[in-house]
């Protein structure tokens, strides 16, 4: 009986202990799953792309403002910020590694890098060798000089009105018709003009008019929008009271000094009314009648009759103030060798309105086709 009470201790004694030993397992299993499962949290909380997505989802007003630059002309701060927040919700971006501990945000489109996120490193670690990462601590944004979301260039001319976002814009640069030379200093006959859009949100909505007609056109970076210019057969349709035939032959005649060739300025006189005083066309001409250069002409006679194939048209409207027509026409003479000689004349006249009267601003040689 004493054998058996022993053994029965020995049992109950050997049952307590294993059953310490088992709650011992159990506490140190449990404490190592915390511990795992610890690491893991950890691990997620400073993983880059959650912490990033996390950063830029509490981006503040002023870490935004930091950041970029709006254009206030046509996008008011607010609605940038709005704009800039919805794109940070999409996924119209890439995250990249620049070097330790910064990152890149860059467009998936553009490729362009909008922005850089930082972190600090708090500390590394390294358990058994087999799990390594950092404790990270947010350190801001750098800002990348131009960055911008979107922009536009617009060419259109002059007397055309754009609309950005509802609102008039002013044109960045403007750049004179070429062939009407000096006619700015005495008339408006309007110009090219160049619209800069940048640091833009969103894609702008743009309304071009001529006058009460929209332009329809499409969206690109470089929009370019020609002047509908009108084209009439002759100056009469065009409704302009201009002889362009008679001041190209008495040009022509001028040229060869056949105008007046007994005038000490061998005609100029006749062509004087045609000029606005003090005008580059004006000067051209005196100094042509004031240079011994005419009198070195071959000698000739003008053939009867003297101008053949004589074509004028191809009438432009500029402006209400300013057209262009073509003047073609052979000149015949008959040199002292007796040759005939055929100076075939094509120029396109510029001409503005100046006082209530045509004058010749410019004229440009025209290549046959």
């Amino acid at each position: 009986m004493a054998k058996e009470k022993k053994a029965k201790r020995k049992r109950n004694k050997f049952f307590y202990f294993f059953r310490i030993y088992e709650l011992l397992l159990l506490i140190a299993g449990a404490y190592f799953l915390y511990r795992t499962y610890a690491t893991l949290v950890e691990m997620d909380e400073n993983d880059v792309n959650k912490r990033i997505e996390t950063r830029l989802n509490k981006m503040s007003d002023s870490d935004i403002d930091s950041l970029f630059v709006y254009n206030e002309n046509v996008e008011s701060k607010e609605i940038a910020r709005k704009n800039i927040r919805n794109y940070i919700a999409s996924d119209a971006y890439d995250i990249k590694k620049k070097e330790k501990n910064h990152y890149a945000i860059v467009d998936k489109e553009t490729n362009q890098h909008l922005f850089t996120v930082k972190f600090k490193t708090l500390k590394t670690i390294n358990k058994l060798g087999l799990i390594n990462y950092d404790i990270l601590e947010d350190d801001g944004f750098e800002k990348v000089e131009g960055a911008e979301f979107y922009h536009t260039k617009i060419v259109a001319p002059s007397d055309y009105t754009i609309y950005v976002n509802d609102k008039e814009i002013e044109a960045s640069d403007s750049i004179a018709y070429e062939d009407f030379s000096d006619a700015y200093n005495y008339v408006d006959i309007g110009s090219t003009n160049t619209y800069i859009l940048n640091n833009l949100t969103m894609i702008p909505e743009i309304v071009i008019q001529d006058g009460d007609e929209t332009i329809d056109f499409d969206y690109s970076e470089n929009i370019e929008i020609k002047s509908n210019r009108e084209v009439f057969d002759t100056l009469e349709d065009a409704g302009v009271d201009f002889d362009a035939l008679s001041f190209c032959e008495n040009w022509a005649l001028f040229m060869t000094d056949d105008l007046n060739n007994q005038d000490p300025l061998h005609g100029y006189d006749l062509l004087a009314p045609y000029f606005i005083d003090g005008s580059d066309m004006q000067n051209r001409a005196y100094q042509w009648a004031t240079e011994t250069d005419i009198t070195f002409t071959s000698i000739h006679t003008l053939l009867d009759p003297p101008f053949t194939d004589i074509f004028v048209g191809n009438v432009i409207k500029y402006n209400h103030n300013a057209y262009s027509v073509d003047v073609r026409f052979d000149k015949n003479m008959l040199l002292e060798t007796n040759e005939t000689r055929v100076d075939h004349f094509n120029n396109r006249l510029f001409i503005i309105e100046y006082d209530g009267v045509w004058k010749v601003i410019n004229m440009q040689g025209v290549k046959d086709e």
